[in-house]
Formats: C-alpha cells, structure tokens, sequence
C-alpha cells in the first residue's frame, strides 16, 4: 500500500515547501498540510480553484487507502469538470467536506 505522499505524486500533484498542487485545464487543486485530529484520524484541507469558483473543504481519513479512494474520487469530478452537483455564484466560496 503506497502512502498518502506516493499516492498525490502518484497522482501528479507538485509538492511545495507546505501543500501539493495539481494543475489541470480546469483550474487548480490545492491540498494543504495534514492535521491529526486524533490518535487514529488525520484530515486534509483542500481548495479547488476554477475559472469560475472556489470550492474548500476537508479530507478526514484513518486509513491511506481510505484516502486514495476519496482523492480518486474528487479528481475524477474535477477532472470530468462534472462539479454541477456543486453549482454556486461566481466567487463564492463553498465548504465541503468528507467523512470516510
């Protein structure tokens, strides 16, 4: 099982001093720097920058392949630009997040 790291590199996020990013043709995916909550859960902050809109939220993992199968998710929605689910007004901001 690849760790979370392998998993974004993997995936073709660039890692910086602080977060990894992914850039695509629809914009920008940010993934910050991971929070432990507790002993057996961590959560990762992201924000997807489009054109359009801004969408944020989190990550709650405690299990790496739990997290693979949720970051394999939202970039399959980014990358199909299929957000209609999450339609907002231009430049507003929209929490979302995801408990796995």
């Amino acid at each position: 099982m690849n760790t979370v790291h392998e998993q974004l590199i993997n995936a073709g996020f660039k890692q910086t001093e602080d977060k990894y990013i992914l850039f695509t043709v629809f914009g920008e995916f940010i993934l910050k720097e991971e929070h432990r909550l507790t002993e057996r859960y961590t959560c990762r902050d992201y924000i997807i920058n489009t054109e359009s809109e801004t969408f944020s939220g989190k990550i709650y993992t405690n299990n790496p392949e739990n997290f693979s199968l949720t970051l394999n998710r939202l970039l399959n929605q980014f990358n199909s630009f299929n957000m209609t689910n999450f339609v907002f007004p231009k430049n507003e901001e929209k929490q979302i997040e995801i408990l796995i």
